[in-house]
C-alpha cells in the first residue's frame, strides 16, 4: 500500500499523469485484501468446531478418568499417586473451564490451545490409569503356560565311506 501511495506522489508531481498502473495496483491489493477477510472467517469457523469436539472429548476423557480412579489400586504407594492424579485432573477440569470461558468470549485459538493442553495431560492420565488396573488385575489371573514347540533329535551325521588303501 505504502508502494502504490508513493506512486501516486509521483504521478501527481508529473505534467502527464498516469494512474492507469497505479488503479490495477489498487485493485489487486483490494481483491487480496477482501480474499483475506472471507478466509479468516472460515478458518474462525473451522477453529471454533475445533474448539467445540475438542472441549466434549476432554470432558468424556475427565469422566473416564472420574470412573477409572475409582477402580485404581489404592496400595502401598498407589494411594499416593492417586492423590496427584486427583490434583492433576482438578487442574485439568480448571484449565477446561477457563478454556469454555474463552471459547463463549469468541477467542477461540486461544480456547484451542488450553483445550489441547488440558487434553493431552488428561489423555496421559487416562493411559496411567488403564495400565496401573491392568497391571493389576493381569497379577490375579494365572499364566497360561507357554506352549514350546517339541524338541526334534539330532539328526546323525551319515557314516563316512571307507578310506580306499593308498597305493604306493
Amino acid at each position: 500500500m505504502k508502494a502504490i501511495n508513493a506512486n501516486i506522489e509521483v504521478q501527481k508531481s508529473k505534467l502527464f499523469k498516469k494512474f492507469g498502473p497505479i488503479t490495477i495496483k489498487l485493485d489487486e491489493t483490494l481483491a487480496a485484501a477482501n480474499k483475506a477477510a472471507a478466509d479468516a472467517v472460515v478458518k474462525k469457523e473451522e477453529v471454533k468446531k475445533e474448539v467445540e469436539a475438542s472441549l466434549a472429548a476432554v470432558k468424556a476423557v475427565i469422566e473416564e478418568n472420574k470412573t477409572l480412579v475409582t477402580k485404581a489400586p489404592k496400595g502401598k504407594e498407589g494411594a499416593a499417586v492417586l492423590v496427584q492424579i486427583k490434583t492433576e485432573m482438578t487442574t485439568i477440569e480448571a484449565s477446561v473451564a477457563e478454556a469454555q470461558g474463552l471459547y463463549d468470549k469468541g477467542s477461540y485459538m486461544d480456547a484451542s490451545n488450553k483445550v489441547k493442553a488440558a487434553n493431552e495431560r488428561a489423555t496421559g492420565i487416562n493411559t496411567e490409569l488403564k495400565d496401573a488396573i491392568a497391571k493389576v488385575h493381569g497379577k490375579g489371573k494365572p499364566e497360561a503356560p507357554v506352549a514350546k514347540p517339541a524338541a526334534k533329535p539330532a539328526a546323525k551325521p551319515a557314516a563316512k565311506p571307507a578310506a580306499a588303501p593308498k597305493k604306493k
